[in-house]
C-alpha cells in the first residue's frame, strides 16, 4: 500500500511538471491538463511496474 502511494506522488509531481511545462509553451489550460493526466498516467504505470521489477510490491 505504502509503495503504491509513493508511485502516485511521484506521479503527481510528474503531472504537475509536465503541465507547467506545456502551459508555458503556449497552450490551452484544457491542452494542458490532458498532457499532465496522460503523464500521471504514464508515470504511475512505470514505477509500479519498475518497483514489480525489483520485488517490492
Amino acid at each position: 500500500m505504502l509503495y503504491a502511494l509513493v508511485a502516485i506522488l511521484i506521479g503527481i509531481i510528474v503531472a504537475i511538471t509536465a503541465g507547467i511545462l506545456k502551459r508555458s509553451d503556449g497552450e490551452s489550460l484544457a491542452n494542458a491538463s490532458l498532457y499532465a493526466g496522460g503523464a500521471f498516467v504514464a508515470s504511475v504505470t512505470v514505477t509500479l511496474a519498475l518497483m514489480s521489477t525489483a520485488g517490492l510490491v
